[in-house]
């Protein structure tokens, strides 16, 4: 019983997606999390084969932002106004060609206290901007969700932690050279450790999709020294608790 904690299944990229979850299911992915990244663009997930729980987030990805962000922030707030079980994919990103990072700290701080508001988790999306989310969140503190796609330190993830959130590897944790990575997976708290595909992010050259969040789980259970089932059940109890299913 797997469990993708974010993927982006509205995406193109993806292909069909009916069969994207049928291929999910025959994997025992039991569960994923399907992340809009813009409200604007969003489309309906069919309806998922038996035994695919699959959970919706809504909300504005710091990479889709359009001049200040205004009018798709109220698109996420009709979003979330019609059903969701998170907030995100959203953060802050400081990469080159990406709206100015003053605007994206105003749509993210508007949607983070969207998210407390509605006692909604979050889906943090950071690049080399995580002291300015980490101040974000230390003044709202404790906040329930997940940082995804971590490849950082110890050190960094334990700051999440300790802010409420748990945090998400993604398919590098199953490359052949990612040693140190496997080692902060194995160091943090069981019931803090998620597994996620970010489909479809390209991984060994192809887009990737959730029934590869297997490799994830494996690579976490041999780094951790346990059982690939005892894992898949670990992560798959800590996805329920940032949920709050």
């Amino acid at each position: 019983m797997y469990t993708d904690a974010l993927c982006h299944l509205e995406d193109p990229r993806a292909g069909d997606v009916a069969r994207a979850l049928d291929a999910a299911a025959a994997a025992d992915v039991h569960a994923l999390l399907w992340a809009e990244a813009d409200p604007l663009r969003a489309r309906p997930p069919p309806a998922p084969p038996a035994g695919l729980r699959v959970h919706i987030a809504r909300g504005l990805h710091p990479g889709f932002i359009q001049g200040d962000g205004r009018a798709q922030l109220d698109a996420v707030v009709r979003a979330l106004d019609a059903g969701a079980r998170a907030v995100g994919e959203i953060g802050l990103d400081a990469r080159e060609g990406l709206a100015p990072l003053s605007v994206q700290l105003h749509c993210v701080a508007a949607q983070l206290d969207e998210a407390g508001a509605r006692d909604l988790p979050v889906v943090l999306h950071v690049v080399r901007a995580h002291e300015q989310m980490l101040a974000l969140l230390h003044d709202r503190a404790p906040v329930r969700g997940l940082v995804h796609g971590f490849r950082k330190s110890e050190a960094l993830a334990r700051r999440y932690l300790d802010a409420g959130l748990a945090v998400s590897f993604g398919l590098p944790l199953a490359h052949p050279g990612a040693d140190r990575l496997r080692q902060v997976a194995a160091a943090l708290p069981k019931n803090r450790v998620l597994t996620e595909t970010d489909t479809p992010e390209p991984h060994a050259g192809h887009a990737s999709s959730p029934a590869q969040v297997r490799a994830v789980t494996d690579a976490l259970a041999a780094a951790r020294g346990t059982p690939v089932d005892e894992t898949a059940a670990a992560v798959a109890a800590a996805f329920d608790a940032v949920l709050g299913v």
